[in-house]
């Protein structure tokens, strides 16, 4: 006998559910005597299984709110750029003394909450808000041996 593969056993077992869920002791035993036997599985895996799908709840996804919004995202942006788009730890130590000093000089206009709220930011937080724009600028640099084809070697 051919063995059923995956993906129809669980069919299968979906099927079975309902029929088995409504059936008394006696009924189950032929029920799962006759789904082993279809299947090539063990028993008590079959009842595991069953078991498994009639009462557990799907796990549902956890969904964790942003913590920094676009507001903190937009200054941190600015910031970056003013000192030409360093890595996250090499931002987050100044980010707290800089952001103080423009806002003291007039250059940028925050709230004090969003001042706080920059000292509290982490250097992997920096990093993921411009995983994307670290990579559209590697993509717009220059290749490596561009200035080859400008220079003739015979020359040098």
């Amino acid at each position: 006998m051919e063995r059923m593969d995956m993906h129809s056993r669980n069919q299968c077992l979906k099927v079975l559910l309902g029929r088995y869920l409504k059936a008394d002791i006696q009924a189950k035993g032929l029920l799962l005597d006759e789904y082993c036997k279809n299947t090539g599985w063990n028993r008590k895996y079959a009842i595991r299984k069953i078991n498994e799908l009639a009462f557990t709840e799907p796990k549902k996804p956890r969904k964790r709110q942003a913590s920094y919004g676009s507001d903190v995202k937009d200054v941190l942006s600015k910031l970056w750029a003013v000192f030409d788009h360093p890595c996250g730890q090499r931002l987050k130590p100044i980010l707290g003394t800089e952001a103080q000093r423009l806002r003291q000089m007039g250059e940028l206009d925050i709230s004090e909450r969003l001042a706080e709220r920059l000292d509290t930011i982490s250097s992997a937080t920096i990093d993921r808000a411009f995983i994307n724009a670290h990579l559209l600028k590697y993509c717009e640099a220059e290749k490596p041996h561009s200035c080859e084809k400008t220079v003739r070697v015979s020359e040098i």
